[in-house]
């Protein structure tokens, strides 16, 4: 809920009390932090769900993917504004 209020601070805090770090709990975090366009922080969150071995579903891949294609169109962007230049 705090996320789609672009409360990632409050977001982040609530997932940090959590005792144990669930997937469903790291989807919703994922899920919020990449609405608000924190990509970085989305990536270091799959990361630590590899090191934590949380594990990984549909819901969590297609965050994943999401995220890919933003960098793929952010590097495309760039590559044609370099050649333009």
């Amino acid at each position: 809920m705090y996320g789609k209020c672009s409360e990632i601070g409050s977001s982040v805090i609530i997932n940090d009390s959590c005792p144990e770090k669930t997937r469903e709990c790291c989807n919703a975090l994922m899920t919020s932090v990449f609405h608000c366009g924190a990509i970085e922080e989305v990536v270091d969150l799959f990361g630590l769900m590899l090191d934590e071995d949380i594990g990984f579903d549909e819901f969590s891949s297609s965050t994943t993917l999401s995220i890919s294609k933003v960098f793929t169109v952010k590097l495309d962007r760039l590559q044609i504004a370099a050649l333009l230049c």
